[in-house]
């Protein structure tokens, strides 16, 4: 095998070791030889492609963040209402494997943590943030616009549901058996009601069982 096709997959081989070595044991207490050992590729060959963890953890944070927007993209693709929509954006997140998951969220906190010191990750997150709000915006914009939500700042109300969802992940992820995550989940799916102008008009009472 050329080492032009090689190069990719050993590229991703060690991203992988290093993502793992992140879930169990967090990004500074994580040695190259932790990477190594997890992407079963030596050392040596390492620090071939990357020439410390910074650069590996920026190109961690790239790749994951592609494959955040593109799959969320996709999914909210498959819905034509801006309901639908709003009810996938919560689904996307949260209708996980709970194991794969958390592991997920073991490494967005320490992108956070990260971005306070690294420049690079630091950019790599908000441009993320602001793709992922841009797409929101539009849902509830779209839902606003042709009377199926309540009038609003679309920008805001989509920066505070962001911040909701974001933040009861975040509560479970610290302290995963504070609270459960589908009844996270169902709550969330209740907070969706409160946008829905027919629901206003209607009288809807929110302490239903969903």
């Amino acid at each position: 095998m050329s080492r032009r096709i090689i190069a990719p997959l050993r590229r991703e081989q060690i991203l992988n070791g290093l993502y793992k070595s992140i879930v169990s044991k967090g990004f500074l207490k994580t040695s190259i030889t932790d990477i190594s050992k997890k992407s079963r590729v030596a050392r040596g060959i390492i620090h071939y492609y990357f020439e410390n963890k910074d650069e590996m953890l920026s190109e961690l944070m790239k790749q994951l963040s592609q494959n955040y927007v593109n799959g969320l993209r996709k999914y909210i693709g498959k819905f034509d209402t801006p309901l639908d929509k709003l009810n996938a954006f919560v689904n996307y997140h949260l209708l996980r494997d709970e194991e794969d998951l958390y592991g997920l969220m073991a490494v967005w906190i320490e992108y956070w943590g990260q971005s306070i010191r690294n420049k690079t990750v630091n950019r790599i997150i908000f441009e993320l943030q602001d793709e992922i709000r841009k797409i929101l915006n539009s849902i509830m914009r779209e839902g606003i616009e042709n009377g199926d939500f309540i009038d609003g700042n679309s920008e805001a109300v989509s920066a505070i549901f962001l911040g909701v969802i974001e933040g009861t992940m975040l509560q479970w992820r610290v302290r995963r058996d504070s609270v459960n995550l589908r009844d996270l989940y169902n709550e969330l799916k209740k907070i969706i009601l409160l946008f829905q102008k027919k629901n206003i008009l209607q009288g809807v009472n929110y302490g239903e069982k969903m």
